[in-house]
């Protein structure tokens, strides 16, 4: 198990990531960093899901 800051920063590494793989002029580095943008906009959005759903439940929305 990931200890809890590793674990809530991991988008946000795999975003950074990405964006820096930008500065190498290659096809194969700008297909990871897309591939890495993407992931971590997609953990991003079902923490967000996941912790909205959380939220509803637990307050009887």
């Amino acid at each position: 198990m990931l200890p809890k800051m590793l674990y809530e920063l991991l988008p946000y590494l795999y975003l950074s990531a990405g964006l820096g793989g930008f500065i190498i002029n290659s096809a194969i580095v700008f297909v990871a960093s897309i591939s890495l943008m993407m992931t971590g906009v997609l953990v991003l959005i079902m923490r967000i899901n996941y912790r909205r759903g959380i939220k509803k439940y637990h307050h009887g929305n």
